[in-house]
């Protein structure tokens, strides 16, 4: 198993309410994770999802950063659960790279998520290709994906966008 699939395993919830679909994990060698206790650059879905998720959260992103060991037992707690649409690191590649990626891992998030279904799953798709590629098919196999446009990754100057949009589905959370 994978060094991230073991940080991932260890905040999977017994039961997934909500599970968020990004694009992938980081490279090996970034030394970033969303279930990494320990990073001190990047780290921007965390950081935004928990912007989003918790009113405390919203203040000094150092101190989130300080306290990610406890936000990430919150999530779990909430039983929300972060998976990737691809299992192959993609960050920095090409739009049309990413999306043959994505789409080649959309067996496998479909086996995934129904590895998790239950009557009351709900499914939010972050980052454009993962949304273009991932909604119609999940939709079509019974899957509750909530968001109704595309959700920004929130790095690279579009926390923004990624706060707005988000907001916009946090009453069918």
């Amino acid at each position: 198993m994978s060094k991230f699939e073991l940080a991932r395993q260890k905040y999977r919830p017994a039961k997934v309410r909500v599970a968020f679909v990004a694009e992938s994990p980081p490279r090996d060698d970034s030394g970033r994770f969303f279930y990494f206790e320990h990073v001190d650059v990047g780290d921007s879905l965390f950081l935004e999802l928990m912007k989003a998720l918790y009113a405390d959260a919203r203040g000094d992103s150092r101190s989130v950063r300080r306290r990610k060991a406890e936000y990430l037992e919150r999530f779990r707690d909430d039983e929300f659960y972060l998976i990737d649409a691809s299992q192959e690191p993609i960050a920095g590649e090409s739009r049309a790279v990413k999306a043959r990626a994505i789409r080649a891992g959309l067996a496998q998030l479909q086996r995934d998520l129904a590895e998790i279904q239950h009557d009351e799953l709900k499914v939010v798709l972050i980052s454009s290709l993962v949304y273009e590629i991932c909604c119609g098919p999940l939709r079509q196999s019974g899957i509750d994906v909530v968001n109704t446009e595309m959700i920004d990754f929130p790095g690279f100057g579009r926390q923004r966008e990624f706060q707005v949009k988000f907001g916009r589905i946090t009453n069918h959370l």
